[in-house]
């Protein structure tokens, strides 16, 4: 589902399957993606005209059943007509936890609240050592893949990449196209100062626009 939420077909992701894997993919294997893939977005997650949060879908029997759910039952607030109900908006992720459950994930495409602006840029070469310095081409398309041009479509998601590969220099290059206040959470103080130093290395940040909550 999350292949599929970053714009992937089903046929997409069972060729990839086919094409790496040592063994010979099981016919119900190749069944169960594209029975996956089919459920996301029957449901979707919109903003109404008043701002509050909207699940809709064009099936209404899908809906009488996911709303008859135990699970997204007690979040259900209003049912609108038989292609919609509404949320409560501060649970959104626990009405998307719900549907995954459900085995139906919605497709999130009521955008999010514009943040405080904080101007910055990545800087043309680092300040510790002078090097020139700019996001690589796998990096600078994971920055745009996750912004998807501001649209509602973007904005959210789990950046995957190997170890080493940069996603904290990915996460800077994000920051860098929002040019908004963003609150970094890590596992471990160490973290965070190496979040820290990185900010001051490689952006236009000045240490005193940079805060610590250890």
């Amino acid at each position: 589902w999350n292949a599929a939420a970053s714009g992937l077909g089903a046929d997409g992701i069972v060729e990839s399957l086919v094409r790496y894997s040592k063994y010979d993919v099981p016919g119900n294997i190749q069944a169960d993606v594209r029975d996956y893939v089919s459920r996301f977005g029957r449901l979707k997650l919109r903003q109404g005209a008043a701002g509050e949060l909207l699940l809709t879908s064009d099936d209404p029997l899908l809906m009488l059943e996911v709303s008859r759910n135990r699970k997204l039952r007690p979040l259900i607030r209003e049912e609108i007509d038989q292609y919609t109900v509404r949320v409560d908006s501060g649970l959104r992720g626990h009405v998307k936890k719900a549907l995954v459950d459900i085995g139906y994930p919605a497709e999130d495409l009521a955008g999010y609240v514009d943040g405080a602006g904080l101007s910055l840029h990545l800087l043309p070469a680092m300040r510790s050592a002078g090097q020139p310095f700019s996001l690589r081409h796998y990096q600078q398309d994971a920055v745009e893949v996750f912004h998807a041009r501001g649209s509602v479509h973007g904005g959210s998601g789990v950046i995957v990449l190997p170890c080493g590969a940069g996603k904290t220099l990915v996460g800077m290059g994000v920051m860098e196209k929002l040019q908004t206040n963003t609150l970094i959470l890590t596992t471990n103080t160490v973290a965070v100062r190496q979040w820290m130093d990185e900010l001051h290395d490689k952006t236009s940040l000045d240490p005193a626009e940079i805060g610590e909550y250890t």
